[in-house]
């Protein structure tokens, strides 16, 4: 972490979509890395989030794990928007 700069941390993947629960044995080797950066512009602030790594997500598991992280990704920039929007 760079403190006013980068957010980051690493997303592991489960074995399977059928449980709703997951213990640590539960769980591939698999693991995306999550970047939030904020990088200065003329305009103001830009917060560019990528997520990189997919290709070491089992191909069973990676076209609905990128769906799925794309949706998360949209709804935590909504939360940003909102909290952004109070200040």
């Amino acid at each position: 972490m760079e403190p006013q700069r980068l957010l980051s941390f690493t997303w592991a993947y489960p074995k399977s979509l059928d449980r709703a629960t997951y213990s640590p044995d539960h769980f591939n080797n698999a693991k995306t890395l999550v970047e939030f950066r904020l990088e200065p512009t003329p305009a103001g602030t830009l917060l560019r989030i990528t997520q990189s790594g997919f290709s070491g997500v089992p191909d069973a598991y990676r076209e609905e794990a990128y769906r799925r992280n794309q949706g998360g990704r949209s709804e935590q920039v909504k939360n940003i928007e909102n909290y952004l929007a109070k200040q």
